[in-house]
């Protein structure tokens, strides 16, 4: 797994390899900092880029977790 800086969000952002899982996402960003509360503290994202050439976006930990379930 790798990192990179988000100009857009001013924080890291996280980039899974293939062969991570939403719990090793969820861990990574919020080892790096990879968060950014969008509307306020009760709103938690996560920034990580999944699509190559595309991000890094904004998840909340039920997006990324849903994500995950469509992909198995």
């Amino acid at each position: 797994m790798k990192t990179e800086y988000s100009h857009q969000y001013q924080c890291p952002s996280v980039i899974p390899d293939g062969a991570a899982t939403y719990e090793d996402i969820v861990e990574a960003c919020r080892d790096q900092g990879a968060i950014y509360y969008e509307d306020g503290p009760e709103d938690e994202c996560f920034v990580v880029t999944l699509r190559p050439n595309i991000g890094p976006e904004l998840w909340t930990p039920r997006a990324l977790k849903n994500s995950f379930k469509s992909a198995a």
